[in-house]
This record gives structure tokens, C-alpha cells and sequence, in this order.
């Protein structure tokens, strides 16, 4: 009896030290775990914190009679943007545009090298805030937002596109711009085939090789999915 009560204690006592060994590995491995997270969360902080400066973007609208400016930032996976919009054109303020004008939209895009679509925000002219100049004169509009957006997706932001659903023309635009000897196809406030015309008053049309996009020379011309310009130079 005193045998197999002897035995049972060595038993038991080989137990115990294989679950102490099992334990203390088990922890020691949990150590090294942790120990390598938070250093390589340490070194990504790091290779993330150039992603907190301030980056500028600028797209020409002035087809629109516009200029868009836009800052951004990443701070822990927060895109920050502040969007500038230099020049009040006639439209947000004509009787004839205005209030259809509140409801229209910028739609504001970062794109890669490849001119993928990497990040896209609606905003309506509504949402804006009007800035004024010394006169307390409109001379633009500003506007802010965040959004959730991961780092691998912000550092492929190679270039800022910004499209519209506005309605650009007044009765007054369209009978200044409508006039038979002009050439200008960038100007606001005249139809499609209006354009056309004036652009083929430089030379042949070439179609190129992007959706809706014409040239003549050194002069091009590209519409939206809605064909209205998205591009003209």
C-alpha cells in the first residue's frame, strides 16, 4: 500500500512539473509575442507619421469658372481633408441656377498613377461654407470632412479629380457665349454639339483612347459618364 501511494506521489509530482514547464514556455512565448507586436507597431507608427504631414492637391476647373485646392492628412487611419474652391461663378447666384444649384454636387476623387479610382466623396453645394473676401463679396467655398481610410490605400494618391452635376449656365452666359464667331469650346453655358463645332474649328477631331475624351492638337475635350465636362484645356 505504502508502494503504490509512493508511486502515485511521483506520479503526481511529474505532472505538476510538466504542466510548470508547459506553463512557463507557453508564457515565455507570450512574451516574445507581445514583445515583437509592439515593436513592429512601434516601427509602423513611425512609417506612418510622414502620412500626418500635410499634403496639397490642385484640380483645374476652370471650364466651370473654378479652382479646386484640397489639403490632406492620415492620423491613425483618419483621412482629413480640407477642400478650397477659388471664385464664385454667376450660376450660384442667378435667380435661373441657384436654388437647383443646392442640391448639385462636387464629387471629389483621389486616383493612383493609373488613374483608378482609389477614394471618392459627394458633397453638396449646400454642404459648403461660402467664403468672403474684403468686400464681403463671395469669392468661394470651403469645405472639411474626415473619413475612415487605411495607410496602403492613402499612399497610392498620386493626383485629385473633381467632377460636377452643376448647372452652369444663366441666361446671360448663354447669350454671351453663344455668339457665332466664338472659338472658345472650354467656355461655360453652351451645349455639347456647340463644343464640337468650336473644337473642330482648330483642326480634326481625334477620339482618344479614354471614354469621351477629344482633341485637336494641343486642345482636348472630355465628358463625364453623365456628359457633362469633366475636362477642357
Amino acid at each position: 500500500m505504502n508502494e503504490l501511494i509512493a508511486k502515485v506521489k511521483q506520479f503526481i509530482n511529474a505532472i505538476g512539473r510538466l504542466a510548470g514547464a508547459l506553463f512557463f514556455a507557453a508564457l515565455g512565448l507570450l512574451i516574445v509575442v507581445y514583445a515583437y507586436n509592439g515593436v513592429s507597431d512601434f516601427y509602423q507608427k513611425k512609417k506612418n507619421e510622414k502620412y500626418e504631414s500635410i499634403a496639397d492637391w490642385s484640380a483645374d476647373l476652370k471650364v466651370i469658372g473654378l479652382n479646386a485646392k484640397a489639403k490632406t492628412k492620415l492620423v491613425d487611419s483618419y483621412l482629413h481633408v480640407q477642400l478650397e474652391l477659388e471664385g464664385y461663378p454667376t450660376y450660384l447666384t442667378h435667380p435661373s441656377s441657384a436654388q437647383k444649384n443646392q442640391n448639385a454636387e462636387f464629387v471629389i476623387k483621389f486616383v493612383d498613377d493609373d488613374k483608378f479610382e482609389l477614394f471618392e466623396r459627394r458633397v453638396k453645394v449646400s454642404q459648403f461654407t461660402i467664403r468672403v473676401d474684403n468686400q464681403g463679396k463671395p469669392a468661394g467655398l470651403d469645405y472639411q470632412f474626415s473619413n475612415h481610410l487605411n495607410v496602403s490605400t492613402y499612399a497610392k494618391f498620386r493626383s485629385l479629380n473633381v467632377s460636377w452635376t452643376l448647372v452652369t449656365s444663366t441666361p446671360e452666359a448663354k447669350q454671351s457665349s453663344n455668339r457665332a464667331d466664338s472659338v472658345d469650346h472650354c467656355a461655360p453655358g453652351i451645349s455639347q454639339s456647340e463644343r464640337f463645332r468650336r473644337l473642330a474649328l482648330h483642326g480634326a477631331i481625334i477620339k482618344d483612347t479614354a471614354a469621351n475624351s477629344y482633341s485637336v492638337g494641343n486642345r482636348a475635350l472630355s465628358f463625364s459618364y453623365d456628359w457633362s465636362v469633366s475636362h477642357c484645356r
